[in-house]
């Protein structure tokens, strides 16, 4: 890390770590902030603790200090774009600091105090539940749509053996349509064996869906074909082609 250039940024460090700990806070928090902001917020809860720390020992938390500074220090030399998920060891140990905070707020015996440090955790709690899509909008039913196609698939189909893809690329993998095509007694060719049936199943969720004469490689591979069947299904346009 120290020592190839390719990994280790040739920045300035002071602008990397203000990059690293404005993307660490503004994912634990889930709110925008100001890369000036974060970096006090991040500074104030390692501040307050280590504070906490001198008048009471608590290893355990000493090491989560230590590992937050020093994680957001040596991330900041890696020449990499800054993605929230790289940072996944840094919300362990923030989340830790602002519960040790927290929780000695409440417990302190000024009453003044502990309301500050109980409305501290319902504040977060309220701020965090705007995310909660699966509290306040409807599911996105990741599991129901394959399994509906999927049992429509493999009733046209009739147990015949049968190519299956999705279109256009950056549609979802055809493998969890496959399980349920299977499941539902549908007979589905590995895509990677190049065998060529007589019936192509193409699912496509955005227009235009380029089917025939078609830029998708999957599609291309059957061969000469023609729509034989078309309909749709909760927003996903499925084709059945076969050969002429």
């Amino acid at each position: 890390m120290f020592t190839k250039q390719n990994v280790v940024s040739s920045g300035p460090l002071i602008n990397r770590f203000v990059d690293v700990t404005s993307a660490v806070i503004q994912f634990a928090f889930n709110i925008p902030v100001s890369p000036g902001i974060a970096c006090v917020i991040a500074f104030l809860v390692a501040g307050i603790t280590i504070f906490i720390l001198i008048k009471k020992e608590n290893p355990f938390i000493t090491l989560h200090v230590i590992t937050f500074i020093s994680l957001l220090f040596a991330l900041s030399r890696v020449n990499a774009q800054v993605i929230p998920h790289y940072f996944h060891t840094v919300y362990i140990s923030f989340y830790l600091l602002l519960a040790f905070i927290l929780s000695a707020l409440i417990k302190n015996k000024s009453k003044f105090i502990s309301i500050i440090g109980i409305l501290g955790v319902v504040l977060f709690i309220l701020i965090q539940s705007r995310s909660y899509y699966f509290l306040w909008k409807e599911s996105s039913h990741q599991y129901e749509l394959p399994e509906r196609i999927g049992k429509d698939i493999a009733a046209k189909a009739g147990g015949e053996r049968i190519n299956l893809t999705t279109y256009p690329t950056d549609f979802t993998s055809r493998d969890c349509y496959q399980y349920y095509i299977e499941l539902n007694g549908g007979n589905v060719i590995d895509g990677s064996s190049g065998e060529v049936a007589n019936t192509l199943f193409v699912l496509c969720d955005k227009k235009p869906c380029r089917i025939i004469n078609s830029d998708s490689w999957n599609i291309q591979m059957f061969g000469r074909a023609k729509i034989d069947t078309m309909w749709e299904k909760d927003g996903v346009f499925i084709y059945k082609l076969t050969h002429f």
